[in-house]
């Protein structure tokens, strides 16, 4: 943006032309002629107005689209936020040791097959829910951490909560 401003103060600038004085040296059929050049331009009513509207334009168009993705930044932050919020409304329903429980339940399971309480068919049923639940709490904090990861580096989770999540 500040270039294309620079571009707009140069196109102001140029309304003024330029009138170059300095030394002049010619050879002239064999003489030297040494003396000062005066220039001016012309036309001397040239305003330099097409340039000047080209760069007021261009620095126009700039600052819409600075303003656009302005908007879009905005509107993605706040999406990921609510991804955020959902995601660790969604990861909170399990609970800190879920886990841990899930590991119990496949425990008395195991003993309870063991003991020849159930059968092998139910065995397999409630190991395949195991599995199941494990996974949709898996998912559950894979979504938070990746919500998370979309609004980093503001909120990126501490290790500690990697942790947590984990157990």
């Amino acid at each position: 943006m500040t270039t294309l401003e620079a571009e707009l103060d140069l196109a102001r600038a140029n309304r003024i032309p330029n009138i170059p004085l300095g030394p002049m040296y010619k050879l002239d059929d064999e003489d030297q002629v040494v003396g000062g050049a005066l220039t001016i331009p012309l036309p001397l009513f040239n305003r330099n107005t097409h340039a000047i509207t080209a760069a007021l334009a261009n620095v126009e168009v700039a600052r819409r689209e600075l303003q656009a993705r302005t908007l879009v930044v905005r509107h993605n932050v706040v999406a990921a936020s609510e991804r955020l919020r959902l995601a660790l409304q969604q990861r909170a329903v399990y609970g800190k040791n879920y886990r841990d429980k899930l590991a119990q339940s496949e425990n008395f399971t195991q003993q309870a097959y063991e003991a020849g309480e159930v059968s092998i068919f139910e065995f397999s049923v409630a190991l395949e829910r195991l599995t199941q639940a494990r996974s949709r709490g898996l998912d559950a904090a894979l979504s938070a951490l990746q919500a998370s990861a979309e609004l980093w580096p503001h909120s990126w989770p501490s290790a500690a909560s990697i942790q947590s999540t984990n157990r």
